[in-house]
């Protein structure tokens, strides 16, 4: 199903909230803010789970060996491969694996090398001369969402997935809302970790087992559906 906008997503969370109390803070930019927050959290353990289910690629131009990735609308969480797109004047062939090395151990990989330092690709020495553009495959991360957004803003958390989001803004929400008795605020904050603690699972379960992981590590009968 398509994703929902952040404010759609506070609507469904203070649904959740009115249950237990209908004294609350209700100013939106925090709670956007929150969701935002949140997103990049899920997208950055995703990443780590599986970089190939968010993956994405992104041919960068290259002015002086350096690229800039902070123009992307959704920045790499991972790096994953790095190769020339388009050759130039080098006497590289397109698809040429380029390498990442850290600025202490330049010499740790063989050329074409790059260094990547605050979302900027740089090239070892010479290493990039003459090559004009770079693709580089990566696990995305939603953008932030700012405190004055309208509303309107779409949501990169596919559902059911984006639960997440709503449980834990519910929560967010609860937490602030003095009005609540401890004892109803206790119970309520251990009905929404339950239920988000076992969608994580749900979520992580989801995530290990679509392609490519799924054609590689699982058997064919774990790969079957249905009743055998």
């Amino acid at each position: 199903m398509a994703p929902v906008s952040v404010e759609t997503m506070v609507k469904q969370a203070l649904v959740r909230v009115g249950d237990v109390t209908d004294t609350y803070p209700s100013a939106r930019g925090p709670m956007y803010r929150r969701i935002g927050v949140k997103q990049r959290q899920i997208f950055a353990r995703a990443a780590q789970v599986n970089p190939d289910y968010y993956g994405a690629n992104v041919s960068v131009n290259l002015l002086a060996g350096v690229a800039a990735l902070t123009a992307l609308s959704e920045l790499p969480e991972i790096i994953q491969r790095l190769e020339i797109a388009a050759p130039g004047t080098s006497s590289y062939a397109a698809g040429r694996e380029v390498s990442i090395v850290s600025l202490t151990d330049p010499d740790g990989e063989l050329a074409p090398r790059v260094t990547f330092r605050q979302s900027m690709l740089a090239q070892v020495g010479t290493d990039l001369a003459g090559v004009t553009s770079l693709r580089v495959w990566y696990a995305r991360i939603p953008a932030s969402i700012a405190v004055n957004d309208n509303g309107t803003t779409l949501l990169s958390l596919d559902q059911p997935w984006d639960a997440l989001l709503e449980l834990d803004l519910a929560g967010w929400v609860i937490e602030k809302a003095q009005a609540i008795p401890l004892e109803a605020r206790a119970a309520a904050m251990a009905a929404l970790t339950a239920e988000e603690e076992q969608l994580v699972k749900d979520f992580e379960a989801h995530l290990r087992s679509v392609a490519p992981v799924v054609q590689r590590f699982l058997s064919p009968l774990a790969r079957t559906s249905g009743l055998i």
